[in-house]
């Protein structure tokens, strides 16, 4: 009997027994099942079981209705049964339910099985399971949907052109960049892209980068220029990645319009340029120091001040560089300034130029910080002080002098009043003398027994007893006249004495006195001075000219508040009260009046430079102004004020005992 005349029972038999087309069958990867016509399952292969996850046992006798998903209508089914008892195969997919209930796609072959010419007795399927390749095609229709979506919303053009240099592919951002719609710029040549007179250096680039000659610029982007469709050129950054296809080598670029960030770039290269050019065009030193303490600018300012060139301390460490002056001052600011990150300012440090001339400089330390307030250095900017202290010196006993010349006149009528008594003393006792010389005269000539009746005779004559008192008097008033203008004098000198560079122990009490001698003229007419001074108050640190100025500033600002008041009535005078006293690491200073108090609207201006509430050529406004810097900037104290009007005003002066107060 042919094999193909024999029943579908013995087909089983047949493959036992032939165990070549047995193993053939077990070993094949498809899932084969072999039913009769009524669709009960007779055989499976391995294949099947792995498929459906039924074993043979569980399936064999079973209608093939087991695998059915319900996923396909009867109408599928009918056309399906119609087609192999019609003696034809029937191939498709179809969705089949496994033992676990999951459903798979599956790729299915029916083939009838005759009994002799005619009569169908069994079916061989012939399964393979399709999920994954559907998965597979889902995935990259799924992939090609975000890849388009991708390309038509990227603000960046992307475009792809294939091997001969033709654009194949255009998204919107092209669009915008370029000007061209996709169905102007496909199937025509990149070089629509490329300003003219660029053509042929790009093209020798392109092919560099086809032969694998040039480094390959994927995910990095080269600059370059495009032409849009009105010809106007514009910047571009360009990424190029190569791919291939069935279809052959294509190439894709990421371009990006950069013409903004052109124009950002070259406004910070502008402002770049100005600042350079301010930096190099300010008067004042700067030196900048990197986190490392490493110098990274020296203008032309820092070489004139210390005579060193900028390439022989560029890339030095600050601490390392040849400048004379006082490194751990400048190393406790530094720390300073990078602990606190705030500027700190050195309001004088002397330094050593290279023609070994001492001069002055201040300097302000500024912290350089990142985004993130992390330290990054230091900016250091400089001034040279020296001609402006010498300056400011000259000015100080200027204006000591020039207020001493405005107490001239009462100065001058104080030396005169004991001037004219002690010359009318003098003349007394000249006038005197003259009657004892010609009395001593006339006993010289008279004999011994008549002496002392001629003695007698000549001191009535010449009212010796009367000089024997005067006489005495008019010594001790001419000496206390001497004194009183020696006095004056000493005050003056030491009042106007130019003064210290530095620093030196004061009395401030001894200054207080001659500044209250020197002022006398001022004051005695419109009040009593009363002093008040702590007999123990230690010597204070200080410049004792600048403080001599500041007290006379405050004696007549107090004098004048006085005459104010009371006018030239001497019947009715104010007073003025000086007091000295020490309060902790402090000596205190009040100077009080029972002037006319400082209004209330100007309190606020009273230390101002130039601002005065005095007529026209009694003040300048400078004094107060003068007195603020000398106590403040100068000594680390303070300069305060308590006011009623109508009752008067008391200044208080703090100066520190210690002179590292003020540092």
């Amino acid at each position: 009997m042919m094999p193909s005349e024999c029943t579908i029972v013995e087909i089983p038999k047949i493959a036992g027994e032939n165990r070549l087309l047995t193993a053939a069958l077990e070993a094949t990867a498809n899932a084969v099942v072999i039913t009769n016509r009524l669709g009960e399952i007779e055989w499976v292969n391995p294949a099947f079981t792995e498929l459906t996850g039924y074993a043979a046992d569980e399936v064999l006798g079973k209608r093939i209705a087991i695998l059915k998903s319900g996923r396909h209508s009867a109408e599928f089914y009918r056309n399906l049964w119609q087609t192999i008892l019609s003696g034809n195969v029937w191939s498709g997919e179809i969705v089949n339910r496994r033992k676990d209930g999951r459903l798979y796609t599956e790729r299915m072959t029916i083939t009838p099985v005759h009994h002799g010419a005619a009569e169908i007795t069994h079916f061989i399927a012939i399964k393979q399971d399709k999920t994954a390749c559907i998965k597979t095609d889902q995935a990259l229709r799924e992939s090609e949907r975000r890849y388009q979506a991708l390309m038509e919303t990227a603000d960046d053009g992307i475009v792809s052109a294939d091997h001969n240099g033709r654009i194949v592919a255009w998204n919107k951002g092209a669009e915008r960049i370029f000007g061209y719609s996709k169905e102007e710029v496909l199937a025509r040549p990149v070089d629509l892209l490329i300003p003219p007179h660029l053509r042929k250096r790009y093209r020798k680039r392109f092919e560099q980068f086809i032969t694998g000659n040039s480094e390959r610029r994927v995910g990095r982007a080269l600059e370059v220029v495009g032409k849009g469709k009105d010809g106007t050129e514009v910047p571009l950054d360009i990424s190029l990645a190569s791919w291939e296809s069935g279809e052959g080598r294509f190439y894709t670029a990421i371009v990006r319009d950069i013409t903004y960030r052109k124009m950002v770039e070259e406004g910070l290269r502008d402002a770049h340029r100005e600042i350079e050019s301010l930096l190099a065009s300010i008067s004042s030193i700067l030196i900048g120091v990197d986190g490392q303490h490493r110098i990274t600018r020296w203008n032309k300012a820092a070489v004139e001040t210390f005579g060193i060139q900028a390439r022989k301390v560029l890339g030095r460490l600050f601490t390392r560089i040849p400048v004379t002056w006082n490194w751990e001052i400048i190393q406790t600011h530094l720390d300073r300034c990078r602990q606190g990150c705030a500027p700190v300012r050195i309001d004088e440090i002397r330094y050593t130029r290279p023609d070994g001339k001492e001069r002055f400089l201040t300097l302000t330390i500024n912290p350089v910080r990142t985004s993130g307030e992390q330290h990054e250095g230091f900016l250091l900017l400089g001034t040279d002080i020296t001609e402006k202290k010498i300056i400011e010196s000259q000015l100080s006993q200027a204006q000591k002098l020039e207020a001493i010349g405005q107490l001239a006149a009462g100065i001058a009528h104080e030396i005169n009043t004991p001037i004219q008594y002690i010359g009318d003393n003098t003349r007394f006792l000249q006038d005197a003398f003259s009657d004892f010389q010609s009395l001593v005269e006339g006993c010289k000539q008279v004999p011994a027994e008549k002496l002392a009746e001629q003695f007698h005779r000549l001191c009535r004559e010449r009212d010796v007893d009367y000089l024997l008192k005067e006489v005495p008097q008019a010594i001790s008033q001419t000496l206390e006249g001497v004194e009183r203008v020696a006095r004056i004098v000493r005050a003056m000198k030491e009042f106007s004495h130019p003064g210290f560079d530095e620093k030196k122990p004061t009395d401030i009490n001894k200054a207080l006195e001659n500044t209250v001698v020197v002022a006398r003229n001022e004051w005695k007419y419109y009040a009593e001075l009363v002093t008040d001074f702590d007999p123990d108050l230690p010597p204070v640190p200080c410049l004792p000219g600048e403080i001599n100025q500041v007290f006379l500033n405050l004696i007549v600002n107090a004098a004048h508040a006085v005459a104010d008041v009371v006018g030239r009535d001497e019947s009715h005078k104010g007073r003025i009260t000086v007091k000295t006293r020490r309060k902790g690491d402090f000596v205190e200073i009040q100077i009080s009046d029972t002037g006319t108090g400082i209004p209330k609207e100007v309190r606020q201006k009273v230390f101002d430079p130039f601002f005065t509430t005095k007529e026209v050529g009694k003040g300048t406004g400078q004094g107060l102004a003068i007195a603020r810097s000398v106590v403040v900037d100068k000594h680390g104290g303070s300069i305060t004020f308590e006011t009623e009007t109508g009752k008067g005003t008391t200044f208080v002066v703090l100066l520190p005992l210690n002179s590292n107060e003020m540092d």
